[in-house]
C-alpha cells in the first residue's frame, strides 16, 4: 500500500510541475491513433494522416480542470457489464458447488 501511495502521489507531483503538452501536439497523437491504417496505404511524411483522411469524432466525457475523459462506446459498457455478470455467476456458482 505504501509503494502505491508513493507512486501516485510521484505522478500527481510530476505532473503538476511539468509543462503541458502543447495542444497541436496532443491533436495530432489522438487523431493519429484513432484513424485505422488501410492497406496499400503510403505515407510521405512521419507522424501525419495521408491525405484525404478524416479522423473519427472523439468523444468526451469529461474536460475539466485540464482533465479529459472519454466517453465509453456502448461496445465498452456493454463488455464491462458482461465481464462483471460473469464474475457475478462464477462467485455463485463457487457458493453453489460449497452447499452442496
Amino acid at each position: 500500500m505504501f509503494y502505491s501511495l508513493a507512486a501516485l502521489t510521484a505522478g500527481i507531483l510530476v505532473s503538476l510541475v511539468s509543462r503541458p503538452v502543447e495542444e497541436l501536439k496532443l491533436t495530432t497523437f489522438y487523431d493519429l491513433t484513432r484513424t485505422p491504417i488501410v492497406e496499400g496505404e503510403i505515407l510521405t511524411q512521419t507522424c501525419t494522416l495521408p491525405a484525404g483522411v478524416e479522423p473519427a469524432p472523439r468523444r468526451m466525457l469529461v474536460t475539466a480542470f485540464g482533465l479529459e475523459i472519454p466517453a465509453p462506446s456502448t461496445t465498452s459498457v456493454v463488455g464491462f457489464l458482461a465481464g462483471w455478470i460473469m464474475v457475478g455467476a462464477l462467485i455463485g456458482g463457487f457458493v453453489w458447488l460449497i452447499r452442496l
